[in-house]
């Protein structure tokens, strides 16, 4: 399936509602055709394991008080409404944003455990990218798990039931990054499966359609 045709599919099926942190949102057409996004003012605070399951994919783990006040400001960010729009405009500008929204509206979208993760994943990677502190040379001063994804996935994670929360992070690599890019040297190489441009679970889900 092309841009054009998923672009098309992901208007067809307005309005939707997704989950995004724990939050709903939903996405519309406004007065003038336009995509609008309304954010609900209530979530179910997942943080701490959504950001616990990201963080630990690093090969280094660091608990020191400069990684303790990172979280706690990104905790803050990530819970407002005004992060969440500018990750989601960010969000459906990459070659796998729409194709995460499409689904099948007869359920509702907290069935699909492997889009609520990815999004958070990216949410997270999009967030410390934007956000944590840089040094002189543009880099990470605290580093971050790699936002690519393994060559060889899980085989296990071939039926949907088996999906769980964590079944994302399972499938991604491991490497601490400070690299602008979020990724490591090998993920960085053109045609690399990262966050933002693939998903693992489509056929799995039954949309063999929407992989990239």
């Amino acid at each position: 399936m092309n841009d054009g045709t998923v672009n098309s599919q992901f208007r067809q099926q307005l309005p939707f509602q997704v989950l995004v942190m724990g939050r709903s949102v939903t996405f519309d057409r406004s007065s003038t055709g336009k995509i609008a996004i309304d954010i609900d003012d209530a979530f179910t605070d997942i943080f701490e394991s959504a950001s616990s399951t990201w963080d630990h994919r690093k090969g280094i783990q660091i608990n020191g008080p400069e990684q303790r006040s990172n979280f706690a400001s990104m905790k803050e960010r990530l819970h407002s409404k005004k992060s969440v729009r500018q990750f989601l405009l960010f969000l459906v500008r990459q070659p796998i944003g729409p194709r995460l929204f499409i689904f099948d509206q007869s359920q509702s979208f907290d069935r699909y455990i492997g889009r609520q993760a990815a999004i958070n994943e990216a949410y997270l990677t999009w967030d410390a990218l934007t956000n944590w502190e840089r040094d002189r040379n543009g880099k990470l001063v605290l580093s971050i798990a790699c936002a690519g994804y393994r060559k060889r996935l899980a085989k296990y994670e071939s039926e949907p039931e088996k999906i769980v929360p964590a079944s994302v992070s399972f499938c991604m690599c491991s490497s601490n990054v400070s690299d602008p890019t979020g990724c490591c040297g090998t993920h960085k190489k053109s045609g690399s499966r990262t966050i933002f441009n693939y998903y693992p679970f489509f056929k799995v889900e039954g949309f063999p359609e929407l992989d990239l």
